[in-house]
């Protein structure tokens, strides 16, 4: 895309708050680190900004010093810093601009960390929220404590947490602790005892191990950690004695246009003891206006077992329908017949995407008895056969109950 002119912002002569910021994050990315004026920013943008968007896009964060790195992120998550109000002020270039420095702000702190900790904030009711960031590198780290603090308190203030409702902690990881699960664990054991585990799925460093965690506690509460999917992420899931939430890399159905904007819970129940607790837990997180939908995937006789037919449709159907009347919820309860060729979770994963779902609750164990155990070895609790396929490929943020 070529501009011409700069667009409106040959006509700014005095920067507004908002565009001032996006300005003076632009200023810091020269190698030399001498920052530009905003008069040299300004008129890169306007005879330069193809140039300027491609500087961006290949902007490496991992060569930011400290104290750079701590004010870039400082500048964009400043309480006046709204992309909105630039973008009508300085035009298609501002707009742009926004994008990659949105782009950047994901690269500088782990973005599937935050992005965790917005969907545990979107669904807490009146706990405390304690966040804690373990750093697994505390000796080459890249954020300062003091930032962290003041970045997520500051994301708190944005999701409307009272200051008496949080607390920031910063924790470098112990080399007693062999993860950053089993530390988070420990933590959310002796000092927090968390009735839900957030675990965002993917860090920035790919299959690094990331580095928040974070906790609330009251009904509901919870615990956040960020971790690479399949290890920290999976000893969480199969050590924790209470429901894990996590969040796929981009669950946009999870946060919430606006706080009171319904968002869809698909509870997947089959006729085992856990159908219950996936109900109840459904309930506890869902706020007057969500949706909740309970799906059952009918699966047929097995051949030479006569006891095997699913009676869920006459047995169990009636009852969570009732349920759902009784909790004065808006909800339904469906039950589809198990396709040839398809699997489980496949069915259940093209269910979540008719209603557009923004969390899928469903067990551990289901009723198959087909648990699998864990690929390395580790103790802890086994795995369901439907429960593992669902995890490896999340289509939006799973609350996985445990027995």
């Amino acid at each position: 895309m070529t501009f011409e002119g700069g667009g409106e912002l040959g006509q700014v002569v005095k920067p507004s708050p908002p565009l001032r910021l996006i300005l003076d994050a632009l200023s810091i990315d020269e190698p030399s680190g001498v920052a530009l004026s905003t008069t040299q920013v300004l008129d890169l943008l306007i005879h330069a900004a193809d140039e300027t968007l491609a500087t961006l896009h290949a902007f490496d964060t991992t060569k930011l010093t400290s104290s750079m790195h701590d004010k870039l992120a400082s500048l964009l998550h400043h309480e006046l810093y709204e992309p909105s109000a630039a973008t009508k002020e300085g035009g298609c270039v501002v707009a742009d601009v926004c994008a990659a420095l949105d782009e950047i702000d994901a690269r500088l702190i782990d973005g599937i960390a935050r992005l965790a900790c917005t969907v545990g904030l979107a669904l807490r009711r009146h706990g405390m929220v304690h966040i804690c960031y373990i750093d697994e590198f505390s000796t080459e780290t890249q954020y300062s404590p003091e930032f962290i603090v003041q970045d997520y308190t500051l994301l708190c203030a944005q999701q409307h947490i009272p200051a008496s409702k949080c607390a920031v902690r910063v924790q470098a990881q112990r080399l007693t602790q062999t993860t950053m699960a089993a530390q988070l664990l420990e933590f959310n054991a002796n000092a927090i005892n968390a009735d839900f585990i957030v675990v965002g799925a993917i860090g920035i460093k790919g299959p690094q191990a990331t580095q928040l965690g974070a906790v609330d506690h009251s009904l509901p509460s919870y615990s956040h950690v960020s971790t690479p999917s399949g290890s920290n992420a999976l000893r969480t899931l199969r050590h924790s004695s209470v429901p894990v939430i996590v969040v796929p890399p981009a669950p946009s159905a999870g946060i919430p246009a606006s706080p009171t904007t319904p968002r869809v819970f698909v509870a997947a129940i089959d006729n085992s003891a856990m159908a219950a607790t996936c109900f109840s837990t459904a309930l506890k997180l869902l706020k007057p206006w969500d949706v909740l939908h309970v799906v059952h995937i009918q699966v047929p006789p097995r051949r030479f077992e006569l006891d095997s037919t699913d009676a869920f449709a006459t047995t169990y159907a009636p009852v969570y329908v009732a349920k759902i009347a009784h909790a004065e919820i808006q909800g339904r309860v469906d039950v589809v017949p198990h396709e040839p060729g398809a699997t489980i979770a496949e069915q259940i994963q093209a269910y979540l995407a008719t209603t557009r779902a923004a969390f899928l609750v469903f067990g551990l164990l289901g009723d198959t008895n087909m648990a699998k155990r864990p690929s390395d070895g580790a103790n802890g609790q086994l795995l369901g056969k439907v429960a593992s396929r669902l995890v490896v490929s999340p289509r939006c943020a799973l609350v996985i109950c445990k027995p």
